[in-house]
């Protein structure tokens, strides 16, 4: 339970920087020692199809898909975390 607040606490907090069109190369979140920056929000976003990168292109699309990559880090440090990669129902479910 301590660790689900603190997931949420932390998502909260990092998806309140935002994506405002500043460089690049500037961090808009940091979640441990990872930065996500707008390029890698934009290298995101051209992962979609045409249609709907084009949709993604606002502000608050972009800050959608940084909530997003920030979700998808928090998930795959908890799992390190908790070995969960190693583990044999995990390895298990891959076959």
């Amino acid at each position: 339970m301590k660790r689900i607040l603190l997931t949420v606490l932390l998502i909260s907090y990092l998806s309140t920087c935002g994506c405002d069109g500043s460089k690049d190369k500037k961090a808009v979140a940091t979640i441990g020692n990872e930065q996500i920056t707008n390029a890698v929000i934009n290298k995101k976003i051209a992962d979609y199809p045409a249609q709907i990168q084009q949709a993604l292109q606002t502000k608050e699309a972009k800050a959608r898909v940084l909530d997003q990559i920030i979700d998808e880090s928090v998930l795959i440090k908890a799992a390190k975390d908790e070995n969960i990669f190693k583990s044999a129902e995990f390895k298990n479910q891959l076959e």
